[in-house]
């Protein structure tokens, strides 16, 4: 997966390797990344999920600094599609799709380093 500067320099793209080649896809509109062993989901906000043959780590190491969090072990997200924080129960966020994903004790500490507390 590799990652390319548009016109606008707050606009990142992304080419992701498919089975029949690549696709462009700006970081804008991914909500969230799950891990599925060596491949990754991605979690689009027009509803498609896209797997693709790269490991979580490799996925987070190709997006902009500062726009994605990785939350979870498994799961990385787009801090732009996070609504809320919870820790009714568990620590878990809101995403603008309506998933609720759990942020681990181990990971609480840096999703919160990417914001400013009032």
């Amino acid at each position: 997966m590799t990652s390319t500067k548009t016109k606008d320099p707050e606009r990142m793209r992304l080419a992701v390797p498919t089975k029949n080649g690549k696709i462009f896809i700006n970081e804008e509109d991914i909500i969230y990344c799950k891990a599925e062993g060596s491949y990754t989901t991605l979690y689009l906000k027009d509803g498609e999920n896209l797997l693709i043959t790269r490991g979580l780590r490799k996925v987070n190491e190709a997006f902009s600094p500062g726009t994605f969090v990785r939350i979870h072990h498994s799961y990385i997200v787009n801090i732009s599609h996070i609504v809320d924080y919870s820790v009714n129960g568990k620590n878990c966020v809101t995403l603008t799709d309506g998933t609720i994903l759990n942020v681990s004790r181990n990971r609480k500490k840096s999703f919160f380093e990417k914001y400013k507390i009032v």
